[in-house]
């Protein structure tokens, strides 16, 4: 019997074909699909660079004639990563505050900061607010004099400054967290206790 062709090519219309067989050319295409896909999609991932995490390491010698508290609160990372501010103590006890770029083993004092207890950079790495036993002080890195931003007492326990151009402190040894501007103005309590 005389096959109906589609379109007058020639391919048996598809009620000539079996079900059988139409359900297996269905397979057989959803897979050449599937698998080229897959090619395709594998292809993508292995062009791209496969980034490896960069190792670091580091140890900091003091400078001459200067110790390191081994606490770790007494030392801050910029932003970045590549630049750490570190407490330093003096043979008379007197602490300043110093930089060290991690790829530079040769630390470097900035200049107003005796007393330095606690530092945080700003968000940009610019500036580093750092607590005395009795002030909250901002230091812009590019010169100048460090400026008091707010009081605090026995060197405070912690500092942060935020994305948002707010440093947030505790101010004591005890009591709620407070708030001031990284430009200046009055500290504000941000938390309270009960």
């Amino acid at each position: 019997a005389p096959h109906e062709s589609i379109s007058g090519v020639g391919w048996p219309a598809p009620s000539a074909v079996p079900e059988a067989k139409q359900r297996r050319i269905a397979w057989w295409a959803l897979t050449g699909v599937l698998a080229a896909a897959t090619a395709v999609l594998g292809g993508l991932l292995l062009a791209r660079p496969v980034v490896r995490p960069e190792v670091s390491r580091l140890s900091v010698m003091p400078p001459t004639g200067q110790t390191v508290d081994a606490d770790p609160v007494y030392a801050s990372l910029s932003p970045d990563g590549r630049t750490l501010a570190l407490v330093c103590t003096r043979p008379d006890q007197t602490r300043s505050l110093w930089i060290r770029s991690l790829d530079d083993p040769t630390p470097h004092e900035l200049e107003g900061t005796d007393g330095a207890l606690l530092s945080a950079w700003s968000p940009d790495g610019r500036s580093i607010a750092f607590t005395t036993q009795d002030k909250l002080m901002r230091l812009d890195l590019r010169g100048g004099a460090p400026r008091v931003l707010a009081d605090v007492s026995a060197g405070g326990r912690g500092i942060s400054w935020g994305s948002r151009g707010t440093i947030v402190f505790a101010p004591g040894g005890e009591g709620p967290l407070s708030a001031v501007d990284a430009g200046g103005g009055p500290a504000r309590r941000v938390t309270t206790l009960d």
